[in-house]
């Protein structure tokens, strides 16, 4: 059994300036032997450190993109992790994306 490919994130983009409901997307996720998947995204701080939980358990081997509620969150910089995980094998192999710098929620701008 081999882990899930990684869950390239696409969207937001690094400088992006984000507000109200936003579609957090990455690439579609592959696994070899076709295992159950499902993610977890999470908030990060500028320096990649955990803020927050957006979701935990969602979605299946076709999810490509999470309807996020912003304005739950303070305005500020922010970065961003979506794992892959298999749900239901043993060995429960996962692969993840940080973003590789920050995006900012503003919620002055529509």
């Amino acid at each position: 059994n081999n882990a899930p490919s990684i869950p390239f994130i696409e969207e937001p983009d690094i400088g992006e300036i984000i507000n109200g409901v936003f579609n957090i997307s990455w690439e579609q996720v592959v696994d070899e032997e076709e295992d159950s998947l499902q993610f977890n995204i999470t908030l990060l701080n500028p320096n990649n450190g955990t803020n927050a939980t957006i979701v935990t358990n969602y979605g299946d081997n076709k999810t490509i993109h999470y309807e996020w509620n912003t304005s739950q969150h303070l305005e500020s910089h922010y970065g961003l992790r979506v794992t892959v995980f298999e749900n239901e094998t043993a060995e429960g192999f996962s692969n993840s994306n940080t973003l590789g710098g920050n995006f900012t929620i503003d919620h002055t701008i529509s």
